[in-house]
């Protein structure tokens, strides 16, 4: 319930253009499920579409590192494909 309310309040800025209010109500939600791969998601897709690409790979370094120590495993299939595309267009 919490990332469903999150991710319409997200896309409420998303429409209106306002990414950078939305990347910030992300960046607090992450801090209560840092692990959600949904709300990694959008976090790393708003970053890229802010030309922030650094701050993108940050966020997915970290979250591997949290995913690993904390549960052993790693990323699900849309975060890889994401890092994937950031790492190629480096």
């Amino acid at each position: 319930c919490f990332v469903q309310a999150t991710l319409l309040l997200f896309n409420h800025y998303k429409i209106n253009n306002d990414l950078e209010s939305g990347l910030a109500h992300l960046t607090q939600a992450l801090k209560h499920a840092p692990l959600n791969e949904s709300l990694l998601l959008q976090a790393m897709e708003s970053h890229l579409a802010m030309d922030n690409k650094i701050k993108a790979i940050d966020l997915y370094n970290s979250a591997c590192r949290s995913m690993k120590k904390k549960h052993n495993v790693g990323p699900g299939k849309p975060l890889r494909a994401l890092a994937l595309k950031m790492y190629n267009s480096a």
